[in-house]
């Protein structure tokens, strides 16, 4: 687990028991950086923004609702 991930899922992995967990990083915004990092990036040309893949994010999310669909057809609540 990275070290971000552990940040974010805290003690909720063991509360809730996910089917799946995945961290889709591509997201820059200015407090993200120092200020040595924001003139960095600025001097490399690059822009802040999200450049998360969301065909990926949505193929995810659908796996896991095809997974929870054949649990639940499996086991009745």
């Amino acid at each position: 687990m990275s070290r971000e991930e552990g940040q974010v899922t805290g003690d909720l992995t063991e509360e809730l028991r996910p089917r799946g967990h995945r961290l889709f990083s591509g997201v820059i915004r200015p407090e993200h950086l120092s200020r040595a990092g924001r003139l960095r990036l600025r001097a490399m040309g690059l822009r802040y923004g999200d450049y998360r893949d969301w065909p990926d994010v949505d193929a995810w999310a659908r796996a896991i609702g095809s997974d929870l669909l054949g649990s639940s057809a499996e086991h009745p609540a």
